[in-house]
């Protein structure tokens, strides 16, 4: 009988872990925004991240709402963005680096009263020096909306996974 993956445990006594890695020296952090921003309609507007989550490395300015990785490499990067539905419309998130934009998500709602979210994410090469993120949306709901300020709903976050 052939061998189901979901009958093996993802762990097992086999399982190692390298013990040399420091992952205390991660390079990682996760930006929000702490209170209500006006996303205006048809407009792309900037999140003005202000706080985080947590931020080993000190790359998040919040002064300036950007994310500055200070080693060069490969970084995975996700966001989410998430703004009340206030009739069918489209929402579409961007993560910009160095004001281009590398990833875009949407997502369009047909109902009021919920919530929208859109989801993002990726890998981005960053130089570790005058590299930056920044997290976009637009939408079209026909008038102005205040993007959800909640931690858990609307953020940036950024984790160091390799060398280039």
């Amino acid at each position: 009988m052939a061998s189901n993956v979901f009958d093996e445990p993802f762990f097992s006594s086999a399982t190692q872990f390298d013990s040399s890695t420091d992952y205390a020296d991660a390079i990682t952090c996760s930006a929000y925004k702490t209170a209500a921003q006006s996303i205006a309609n048809a407009t792309v507007s900037k999140i003005l991240i202000d706080a985080t989550s947590f931020d080993t490395d000190s790359i998040v300015d919040t002064t300036n709402s950007k994310i500055i990785p200070t080693k060069a490499g490969y970084y995975s990067v996700r966001s989410l963005c998430t703004i009340p539905s206030t009739n069918a419309m489209l929402m579409v998130a961007y993560i910009r680096k160095n004001g281009i934009n590398v990833i875009e998500a949407r997502n369009n709602s047909g109902r009021t009263g919920d919530s929208l979210s859109t989801s993002l994410g990726g890998i981005v090469e960053m130089n570790g020096s005058t590299d930056y993120l920044e997290l976009y949306v637009w939408q079209d709901s026909g008038g102005a909306v205040d993007h959800d300020e909640q931690a858990r709903r609307t953020f940036l976050e950024v984790t160091y996974i390799g060398p280039a």
